[in-house]
Parts: C-alpha cells; structure tokens; sequence
C-alpha cells in the first residue's frame, strides 16, 4: 500500500531543476514558473483521465 502512496505523490520540479535542462537556463523566473505550472496542471489532468 505504502508503493501506491509514493506513486501517487505530486512531485514538483524547482526552478534550479527546470534550468538544469538544455535551452531552459536562460528563461526568466516569470517564464519557468509559468512553465512549472503548467505542467503540473497537465499532470494532474492526465492523473484525473487514468
């Protein structure tokens, strides 16, 4: 039971994360954070369809 719980768990990148990838090092703070929210938004939607 305890597996499904960590499966189930929101897992958020950071801004130093979403950086840490190539072509993202040099977007604004206003941008990554856009981009963050975004895909969390998509994840969890994603997450609601399964």
């Amino acid at each position: 039971m305890e597996d499904a719980k960590k499966e189930n768990d929101l897992r958020v990148l950071t801004i130093d994360e979403l950086r840490s990838f190539d072509g993202f090092e040099k977007l604004s703070d206003q941008e990554v954070l856009k981009i963050i929210t975004t895909l969390k938004e998509v994840s969890l939607l994603v997450h609601k369809l399964l």
